[in-house]
């Protein structure tokens, strides 16, 4: 008899028992789906804050060129050569005003000899006269030219770094990536001299790190420190290819680029990211 009792305590035991982790398992897949969905949430926002950040880039680029070019249209008023002065008479008028006022008798003769004949030819002509400028105005008119065919379209303006930047950016702020590449690249190759041939190459590099291609992505953004070291886009192209190494999990690979730009771009605003950066990556790699 207290064989069986002790059979039901056992049996009794083991069925709450997996009552419990059933519980406890239902729990935990609960917490798991929402900590994914946490970390996707996550990640998307990191993804539309790239992408904004990416479109002030643009735009205050577009803006400091806008503002660049107007200021090269309206130069500052030149001021006289030293030494030139005007001289004030004593009424306080200067002498070319004093000049005008002064007007000789003769000028106004001959204004007034130029008005009488103004007025005599408003008079009518006779009609003789109008007769026969009616007939050459009509002989005129039968033998007129054809009118010219319309001239031809204006010529295309030529391609400069300038209108392909601007098309570029405008390309990459609407997302088309695939064809702002093909604008930026043809500026890095047609003008690779050109003060805006790194920051094609850079925007190249961004457009694959928006789509997440972080191969490619880190083959452009070393492509423009290479061929541009001293260029304004390199300490730039340089953080991001240390973010990312980040994005593909590689932290040794990642370190490497973030103290390279602090180590060649000490003063450069990138340079103080990646030190935030590091920062952030020894303390991961510490815990």
């Amino acid at each position: 008899m207290n064989r069986l009792k002790l059979f039901a305590l056992i049996a009794a035991l083991s069925l709450a028992s997996g009552c419990a982790s059933f519980v406890e398992k239902e729990e935990h897949d609960r917490l798991s789906t929402k900590v994914d969905a946490l970390r996707q949430s996550a990640e998307e926002s990191k993804t539309k804050q790239d992408e904004l950040g990416n479109k002030f880039m643009l735009l205050y680029e577009k803006m400091e060129a806008a503002r660049v070019k107007m200021e090269s249209m309206n130069p500052a008023k030149a001021e006289p050569p030293d030494g030139l002065k005007v001289i004030k008479l004593a009424d306080g008028a200067t002498a070319g005003e004093q000049a005008k006022k002064a007007e000789p008798a003769q000028i106004k003769e001959e204004k007034e000899v130029k008005e009488v004949k103004e007025e005599k030819a408003a008079l009518p002509p006779p009609q003789n006269v109008i007769k026969a400028e009616v007939g050459d105005k009509q002989e005129k008119a039968e033998v007129a030219p054809e009118a010219e065919p319309q001239s031809k379209k204006k010529p295309a303006p030529p391609v400069t770094p300038d209108t392909l930047y601007s098309r570029g950016q405008d390309l990459f702020m609407a997302g088309k990536y695939a064809e702002a590449r093909k604008v930026f690249g043809e500026l890095a190759r047609k003008f690779a001299v050109s003060d805006l041939a790194d920051n094609a190459l850079y925007w190249i590099g961004e457009s694959y790190y928006t789509e997440k291609d972080f191969v490619k992505a880190i083959s452009k953004f070393n492509e423009a420190v290479n061929k541009y070291p001293s260029g304004n886009k390199a300490p730039d192209s340089l953080l991001k290819v240390g973010f990312a190494y980040i994005e593909m999990n590689n932290t040794e690979k990642a370190k490497e680029a973030l103290l390279a730009v602090v180590r060649r771009y000490p003063d450069s605003e990138a340079a103080v990211t990646a030190e935030k950066a590091l920062g952030k990556l020894s303390s991961s790699f510490g815990k």
